[in-house]
């Protein structure tokens, strides 16, 4: 009996080794497979997501329309980055996308056809899902849907770092949010991009140049003024703009589709797009910033730190406390970052102000629209609103104006 024991001990040995590198092999194997869904698929998602999300929330105060058109774009996106690396999808995020993903084939295919261009395609798709198809409330099935989306690739982002041996620990002490994976998106997390950064423009008003910059939105937290060009009335009304804002020479006549003009506003009309002119407001950084000051304004990878003799140019105000600008270095490339409004106020010793360049008495607000004269003309606020049978509409509460 005792020799069958020590007999059959080798092969208990081999057995458990077995296990042991069966065992292994199926964590690692666990961990590879992990590794490949994050590198391929859930971190590219993640880091759009994280791209973009700032920029949309103060996107969808300040200009309405855009935003349908923007979100739309960054579903398409996400999209295309899923549909290259659809096989890494686990079956809740493939059951998320499949809700939405092939809702417009139909459509882009008409596109594609030649009756429509693919940039208008967007715009009506935008425009369907994200203003005339919602609920009582105003919300929109496809933005909810895409909440939905987002929160399933985060959900199956986390728990693929679970798997990841290198941050276990720190799951199993009870941390929803391990550091390792805050400091991973962190460094995925870019600069927030504009259609159009704020840029410097000359303007000149009574024959005086003034040297300002410009941007495609009107800031603030309730923008205004509302401007009722006949709202609720069908039809449209002839008013008068410039051929450019620079230098308000030329005047044409326009005529534009009757109804509110405001970034919140919703329906049909003939605007364009907003541009404000205002002061020119840079600074330079002449101490190097610290690592928190640095990530506050997004700056999370150390290679990519803001150093002394960097600029932060053509600051301009959003909304809610909110500003943005472009750094520009002699050895980066230009981008935007967005950060509170009182950043170099509370760093003196930090951030120089370079520029204060303004002799205009005060901001100027324009619309751009298109006539159907077959031109485009530009308005200031002010002017539009002087103009016969134009009156002021109201904010009737947040992201809500009626005439």
């Amino acid at each position: 009996m005792l020799l069958d024991c020590h007999a059959i001990l080798p092969f208990l040995g081999i057995l458990i080794s077995a296990c042991i590198a069966l065992f292994i092999y199926s964590k690692n194997r666990r961990y590879d497979i992990a590794k490949e869904k994050l590198k391929y698929l859930y971190n590219p998602l993640n880091a759009l997501i994280e791209k973009k999300k700032r920029y949309f929330d103060l996107l969808k105060m300040r200009d309405k329309r855009r935003h349908e058109i923007e979100y739309y774009k960054f579903f398409l996106q996400l999209r295309d980055v899923y549909l290259d690396h659809a096989l890494y999808g686990d079956t809740r995020l493939k059951m998320a996308f499949y809700s939405l993903h092939f809702t417009h084939d139909g459509e882009f295919h008409h596109a594609d056809s030649g009756n429509i261009s693919e940039e208008e395609m967007v715009e009506n798709i935008a425009k369907f899902e994200l203003n005339n198809k919602v609920d009582k409330d105003g919300d929109s099935e496809f933005e909810r849907k895409m909440e939905e989306l987002i929160s399933v690739i985060l959900d199956e982002q986390y728990e693929l770092y679970r798997e990841m041996n290198f941050n276990s620990f720190l799951i199993n002490n009870g941390k929803m949010m391990p550091k390792i994976l805050l400091t991973f998106i962190l460094l995925l997390n870019v600069a927030l991009y504009a259609n159009e950064v704020p840029y410097k423009i000359d303007v000149i008003r009574n024959g005086k140049v003034h040297h300002q910059v410009a941007y495609n939105f009107w800031s603030g937290e309730y923008p205004s003024p509302v401007i009722n060009v006949h709202a609720g009335t069908d039809g449209k009304t002839t008013i008068e703009g410039y051929v450019s804002l620079r230098d308000k020479k030329e005047r044409k006549v326009c005529t534009i589709k009757n109804g509110l003009y405001h970034p919140w506003a919703k329906g049909e009309d003939s605007l364009i797009n907003f541009y404000t002119i205002t002061v020119v407001e840079s600074y330079e950084i002449i101490a190097t910033p610290s690592s928190e000051l640095q990530q506050e304004l997004s700056m999370a990878d150390p290679q990519e730190f803001l150093q002394v003799g960097d600029k932060i140019i053509n600051v301009v105000y959003n909304a809610e406390g909110i500003s943005q600008g472009t750094i520009h270095g002699d050895k980066r490339a230009d981008e935007i970052v967005y950060f509170q409004v009182n950043i170099f106020e509370n760093n003196p010793k930090i951030f120089q102000r370079i520029e204060n360049i303004s002799t205009l008495e005060k901001d100027e607000q324009w619309l751009y629209l298109k006539c159907d004269e077959g031109y485009n003309v530009f308005v200031e606020d002010v002017d539009l609103l002087g103009q016969e049978g134009i009156k002021k509409g109201q904010i009737t509460g947040y992201g809500s104006v009626s005439p």
